[in-house]
């Protein structure tokens, strides 16, 4: 199907473009292209779901191989949203020499 591999296309750009963004030099020099690359997680999803829901030879199994994952990003991102929205009241400071 077209739609199928126009979204592996993409979806292999997609891949490439945050390996090398999460490569330790980009990580270390261009963090700003870091992060926004990493922030592209829902268009490979969406294009992960359309890629696997093609059905060429069989009926498609992607949505048995999608619904353990999918479950534990929600769950990652709720208990992140939880902490960001957590006070923490700081104690006590001390500032360490470094070396």
């Amino acid at each position: 199907s077209l739609f199928s591999g126009l979204s592996g296309v993409f979806l292999s750009f997609l891949v490439i473009v945050i390996f090398v963004f999460a490569l330790p030099y980009a990580r270390r020099f261009l963090f700003s292209g870091f992060q926004t690359t990493h922030k592209l997680y829902l268009p490979l999803y969406i294009l992960l779901v359309i890629h696997g829901s093609a059905q060429m030879v069989q009926d498609p199994h992607f949505p048995y191989f999608i619904i353990g994952p999918a479950v534990l990003f929600v769950i990652d991102k709720l208990i992140s949203y939880n902490r960001t929205t957590l006070e923490l009241t700081v104690l006590k400071a001390e500032l360490l020499p470094s070396g």
